[in-house]
């Protein structure tokens, strides 16, 4: 993991995702709030120390028209380890993305893929036998390709509540080698129009 000393750059990037996302309220037609369960797991080196990570996040997205907009998200996963001396690990992220809607006609389906881009806080404790690691979090940037499938119903309080079935693939760029991680979000979303 790639551990800067200095956060301060990460902290003006997180203040500029919240803000961003608040300019932008102005110029939206309709929001989204969602909670959702992730499961990922690793690809390529990082799968030699850890099996998967499980976790849970909130969800806002402002639509500026019916087929485009912004989304801002934050989650929290725990990591299992796949190394015996890793004794536990966890991650939050705050990401703001942009995201277009295609619907199937009247069905009800969607498919809404999205960019995402923001920050990751990462922090993991070694077993006692094996000595400490430093105990402030490691911060990096993060990237999400999000190809979401969403399902809408009159049945679902008129039409106010969807479904997401989100497929992620999630990289966060190292200097020698990057992490991957591979996965589903499932989740719930309230559908408002201002």
């Amino acid at each position: 993991m790639l551990f800067l000393k200095s956060v301060k750059t990460y902290k003006k990037f997180f203040a500029g995702i919240i803000l961003l996302f608040l300019c932008s309220v102005a110029f939206s037609q309709h929001l989204r709030a969602g909670v959702y369960g992730l499961e990922q797991v690793p690809i390529g080196k990082s799968s030699d120390f850890f099996r998967n990570s499980t976790g849970v996040g909130l969800s806002a997205e402002l639509g500026f028209s019916d087929k485009f907009g912004e989304a801002v998200r934050f989650q929290y996963a725990n990591i299992i380890p796949n190394d015996d001396r890793i004794q536990s690990s966890w991650q939050f992220a705050a990401l703001l993305g942009v995201w277009y809607n295609a619907a199937f006609g009247e069905s009800g389906f969607s498919f809404q893929p999205s960019i995402e881009f923001g920050i990751i806080f990462e922090g993991t404790k070694n077993k006692e036998d094996y000595g400490t690691l430093d105990q402030r979090a490691y911060t990096d940037f993060l990237f999400q390709l999000c190809p979401s499938f969403r399902y809408k119903n009159e049945a679902f309080l008129n039409n106010h509540i969807e479904i997401e079935f989100t497929p992620a693939w999630s990289i966060i760029p190292q200097k020698v080698t990057s992490l991957c991680f591979i996965g589903v979000r499932l989740g719930i979303i309230y559908v408002s129009g201002f």
